[in-house]
């Protein structure tokens, strides 16, 4: 039941993610705060790198797909295991 409401909170939490519009977006460092406090998997190593990325217009594309993959990879994990 716990992997099920964890699942459904990282679709919420993967929708926000998904709707951040682009540069200068402040939603999108808010999230990636958020993005540390999700799991005890999520490193803040790669928070800080997506934070990095979203501080440019020319990388903050590629930070927000790297958002995306994290979030991904973290319901990978709880549907399979």
């Amino acid at each position: 039941m716990e992997s099920l409401n964890k699942v459904q909170m990282l679709n919420t939490f993967l929708a926000k993610v998904k709707q951040l519009r682009g540069f200068g977006d402040m939603n999108s460092y808010f999230l990636a705060s958020q993005f540390k406090g999700i799991d005890e998997k999520v490193k803040e190593n790669e928070v800080n790198e997506i934070i990095t990325e979203f501080s440019s217009p020319e990388t903050f594309d590629e930070g927000k797909i790297h958002f995306i993959n994290g979030i991904n990879a973290l319901l990978e994990d709880i549907l399979h295991n």
